[in-house]
């Protein structure tokens, strides 16, 4: 503990801005509601499971608790709500929840003596379900509340923590429903292989069974902009061999470099002003533009050129569509990676003076 905290010093030191920027935010941003239509939208089956295991599995460690405990607790909430919803789950004698197949609690609290059998009872201590909620809560309250952006890739880490307790929900459905048809192990295997491809077969949208032409990589939400930018700057890039004195002006200072390669001579990335913002881009060694006036008078300095502006970019120099729209030439227009998307995107590519 004495060494983490010089580290955690010294990481609040380096990451002061950002700190700074969520303490701002807080209590200002509130994404639960987004994730929370992503989950039951995309994902319901799986997560009822999830949100079911969760429950027993709490119930389960609190159970095998009040097992070990008995003088302890079983006095203090004889007559609570949940000590009835315990002892139903008792009543089930699940595998999973129990080891023992005797009713502990239709006896007698002063008969109810912890032996060695009992003791080892426990599907999991009370430390690991406090790590696997402090994970999984901790992500969620991050995502949710800290984050300004909401975006699904951002919930992902928890995803394995849901799998999990879905898997665990799945069995207890299982073993209630042999439990209730008195079934033997092999119908009770054969039960959770049909409520496992059941689940599956709910999800058809999110499980591919056979090979497709086209994976979307966000068909959930459609927050990730998909745009066949391979042909956007392959007309780009014939454009300026045509046209080797042509300068190009974009938004993105990544995408030139991929698709044009490095040390492209010529470029000015448009972007939104800020503090201590540089003059050359390091990414792509373009020319910063951080002003309308700027962007005006370097294509009119310039004879010849190409534009590339997208509809959804934040950032973008102010006005700068605008401008290009009323003063220059619109060669292309691409919206979309597939033929049929839920959402589109628009890229236009503009020029001036081009042969």
């Amino acid at each position: 503990l004495a060494l983490n905290i010089p580290l955690l010093l010294a990481l609040g030191y380096f990451f002061r801005a950002e700190l700074m920027a969520v303490e701002r935010g807080f209590g200002k941003i509130n994404n639960l509601f987004y994730y929370r239509v992503f989950l039951t939208h995309n994902y319901l089956a799986l997560t009822l499971l999830a949100a079911g295991g969760g429950l027993f599995l709490l119930a389960a460690v609190l159970r095998s608790w009040m097992v070990r405990h008995p003088l302890k607790i079983l006095k203090q909430v004889q007559d609570d709500v949940y000590t009835v919803c315990l002892a139903f789950i008792a009543m089930l004698k699940f595998p999973i929840l129990s080891k023992n197949q005797d009713d502990r609690w239709g006896k007698s609290q002063d008969d109810m003596k912890v032996n060695e059998s009992s003791k080892n009872f426990s599907c999991c201590s009370f430390s690991e379900l406090w790590l696997l909620a402090i994970f999984g809560g901790t992500q969620l309250f991050i995502v949710s509340f800290l984050l300004g952006q909401p975006f699904t890739r951002y919930l992902y880490p928890v995803f394995g923590f849901i799998i999990i307790l879905a898997a665990y929900g799945l069995g207890l459905l299982t073993e209630a429903g042999a439990s209730f048809m008195k079934m033997n192990r092999r119908q009770s295997q054969a039960l959770l292989v049909a409520l496992f491809l059941l689940l599956l077969f709910s999800m058809k949208n999110k499980m591919s069974f056979l090979p497709r032409p086209v994976y979307s990589l966000n068909a959930d939400m459609q927050e990730i902009p998909e745009v066949n930018w391979k042909k956007v700057y392959s007309f780009v890039g014939k454009k300026l061999k045509e046209n080797p004195d042509a300068i190009l002006i974009t938004n993105w200072n990544d995408l030139p470099v991929w698709y044009l390669g490095e040390n492209f001579k010529n470029l000015y990335v448009a972007r939104m002003p800020y503090s201590n913002a540089p003059a050359i881009d390091p990414v792509s060694g373009a020319t910063m533009v951080y002003s309308l006036a700027s962007l005006k008078k370097i294509i009119r300095s310039h004879p010849r050129g190409v534009a590339i502006f997208d509809s959804w970019d934040s950032a973008i120099l102010p006005g700068a569509r605008e401008y290009a729209h009323k003063n220059l030439k619109k060669e292309l227009e691409i919206d979309r990676l597939y033929p049929v998307q839920p959402r589109y995107w628009p890229v236009n590519v503009y020029s001036w003076g081009l042969e």
